[in-house]
């Protein structure tokens, strides 16, 4: 199937943890000699951060009736044998490509089946899904293949000794997020540090949606949270400066969590993350030293994992690291798409 022609077709106006797993399964593909394009909204982020990239990338000005006609001409001049969906309404448009294997791949943290379903569903090969517990909720639905392929990156390893625990939240700043119950759990572990111990410190990134950073702030404050405790850093930072001194990764995740794409990065980077039970992030947790689930501990059982985690050396991050390059790189990404291109 290495020779054959794999068109994406993205309709997501932001980029959202799909849009990025779009675009690194593109990656993934080229890397092993797929002929790979993608096709984003014209302008979109997606379609940006593809160019930069350098993956073959291409704009249309709608994935609605009036841009029907552009896709049609594309994919005659392309010829693309497999077509991979992600669940907008690329999903219907695809039906008209009859020639072309159509997979579609489901990352939504809400599904819908019923009658809509199962029309859209025969004119697909298969699926693709992030996550087991995804796969698992399918199956239930579909006698179609089912492949599970987590996302996969490749990150600098770039590891700092710091003075203090530093603790990183990253996300955007929204009530389905979880920092509200982030910061009372923070708070009890600092209630209960030694004080034989550096005073760790948490440090929030993210963009604002339907929170600020100041109603965050006077929330810790109203908890008894001392100013120097927590922090808020420019997002933009590049994610080997983010992540270069950090002890321990927390996904405070209410809802909203399939792909784990910062999850993924955390142990890539060689960071161990504490994550809630939505989703697939318990997945992450494949060894007892990737990390934990949070808040099922007690406080002094957090606060013993983050002294161990802030001692950690430099191989311990690296063995982390490894494990972490083992699930999630971007050669097992591209590996797992291709033995079910071959399968499908």
């Amino acid at each position: 199937m290495a020779g054959k022609r794999v068109w994406h077709l993205v309709s997501n106006r932001w980029f959202s943890a799909i849009t990025a797993y779009a675009i690194q399964h593109a990656k993934a593909l080229q890397e092993v000699g797929y002929d790979n394009h993608v096709t984003f909204l014209q302008g979109s982020p997606g379609y940006e951060v593809a160019k930069e990239a350098s993956i073959a990338v291409s704009g249309v000005r709608s994935f609605g009736v009036m841009g029907v006609a552009e896709l049609w001409r594309f994919y005659q001049a392309f010829k693309a044998d497999v077509i991979i969906v992600y669940g907008g309404p690329e999903t219907q448009i695809a039906r008209l490509f009859r020639k072309a294997c159509v997979i579609r791949f489901r990352g939504a943290d809400e599904e819908r089946y019923g009658a809509f379903f199962s029309w859209v569903e025969g004119s697909l090969a298969g699926y693709i899904v992030p996550a087991q517990f995804r796969a698992h909720t399918l199956r239930s639905h579909t006698k179609k293949p089912i492949a599970i392929i987590p996302y996969g990156d490749s990150l600098p390893f770039h590891p700092q000794k710091t003075s203090r625990p530093l603790v990183l939240s990253l996300g955007r700043l929204d009530p389905i997020k979880g920092h509200k119950s982030l910061f009372v759990w923070f708070k009890g572990v600092l209630d209960h540090w030694p004080s034989s111990e550096p005073r760790p410190q948490l440090k929030i990134v993210g963009e604002a949606k339907n929170l600020s950073a100041r109603d965050l702030m006077t929330y810790a404050y109203e908890l008894g949270m001392a100013g120097e405790d927590l922090i808020f850093v420019d997002q933009r930072l590049p994610r080997e400066e983010l992540f270069s001194d950090v002890s321990l990764g927390v996904i405070s995740s209410l809802g909203s969590e399939v792909i784990c794409r910062v999850g993924v990065e955390f142990l890539l980077s060689g960071v161990p993350v504490a994550v809630t039970g939505v989703g697939g992030l318990p997945e992450l947790i494949r060894h007892p030293k990737d990390g934990f689930l949070y808040p099922m501990e007690s406080f002094e059982g957090s606060v013993k994992r983050l002294v161990n985690f802030f001692k950690e050396d430099l191989q311990a991050k690296d063995e982390r690291r490894q494990r972490a390059l083992a699930c999630y790189s971007l050669a097992v990404m591209a590996q797992k798409s291709q033995e079910f291109l071959n399968q499908v």
